[in-house]
């Protein structure tokens, strides 16, 4: 599937965004990518999904994590066209982000693991899988990385990792050795410029900044109480 035809579907959906914006890294942009704006189109999330689902068939992936909210969808739509493509089937969960240990949620006490974990009886499907990471759009590779040690935890076996979106400006093989996968794959590279807030040319230029995505909303709420 060719990368123009994943770039059509964020055109349609009017995902590529321009202005200022707070990122989930806290880092400041010119441009945003809305995932949440295709979400609701379900032919075209199939359709991305089944793409990422396409360069996964060899590596015998028999569980799709994501972290929660952003990877969820594209976690189950992938382990769907999985499941289709190889005839076995392909389970999926995610993990969540929670500032509190959980009871009961392994045999042994679980400690935090930067503030991701898997609960609702998830943790029991982990060990032995072999397993496919699935993100939204990945910036600094955060998320993943949280999502990874959790399954390493739980004794999973990651086999590679896939975003919609690869953002960080680094190759696909950096992106991989940074998180330590081995192989990561992502449907569209966009070169969107990220600054660091005290860096931000748009802060300096007083352009406002957006609230109805991003964290720009938690942003200015935060500098309230500075």
């Amino acid at each position: 599937m060719k990368r123009e035809d994943i770039l059509r579907v964020f055109s349609e959906t009017e995902a590529l965004l321009e202005g200022h914006f707070v990122l989930n890294s806290g880092k400041h942009s010119g441009c945003y990518l809305n995932k949440d704006a295709i979400y609701p189109h379900i032919k075209k999330v199939s359709f991305l999904c089944l793409a990422l689902a396409e360069n996964f068939t060899t590596y015998g992936v028999d569980l799709v994590v994501a972290p929660a909210m952003g990877g969820i969808t594209l976690a189950q739509w992938t382990a769907f066209h999985l499941m289709e493509l190889t005839g076995k089937e392909v389970l999926w969960v995610y993990a969540e982000k929670d500032g509190k240990e959980p009871e009961g949620l392994a045999s042994e006490p679980l400690k935090m693991v930067d503030k991701f974990i898997f609960k609702r009886g998830y943790d029991k499907i982990i060990p032995g899988r072999r397993i496919l990471v699935v993100e939204d759009v990945v910036t600094t590779g955060g998320s993943l990385k949280r999502v990874i040690k959790a399954i390493h935890h739980c004794g999973g076996d990651i086999v590679s990792a896939a975003a919609l979106c690869n953002r960080s400006g680094q190759s696909e093989e950096d992106v991989a050795e940074n998180l330590n996968t081995g192989y990561f794959y992502a449907l569209a590279d966009l070169k969107l410029e990220a600054w660091e807030e005290d860096d931000c040319p748009l802060c300096k230029q007083g352009v406002p900044i957006n609230i109805s995505v991003g964290k720009g909303k938690e942003y200015l709420e935060k500098k309230k109480t500075q």
